[in-house]
């Protein structure tokens, strides 16, 4: 038996869906594993996805363009 893919139905007979926990970083604290394309936030010395040792910090590819694209 599978769980239902929805919780409730409103009054029009659509699936409501639960919501899920949003995760808001500073893009100063995310960093990307080059090798499987995880974003984590920093602190940690491995990928927390799969172990890797190799990633960068993610403000690195953005070059300060993410500044100047706020509303």
């Amino acid at each position: 038996m599978t769980a239902p893919l929805f919780q409730t139905m409103d009054n029009h007979r659509r699936p409501t869906y639960p919501k899920a926990a949003a995760l808001h970083y500073p893009l100063r604290r995310v960093a990307i594993c080059l090798d499987c394309e995880a974003c984590f936030e920093l602190g940690s010395d491995r990928c927390p996805a799969c172990g890797s040792e190799t990633w960068a910090p993610l403000a690195r590819f953005l070059d300060g363009r993410a500044a100047s694209h706020v509303a």
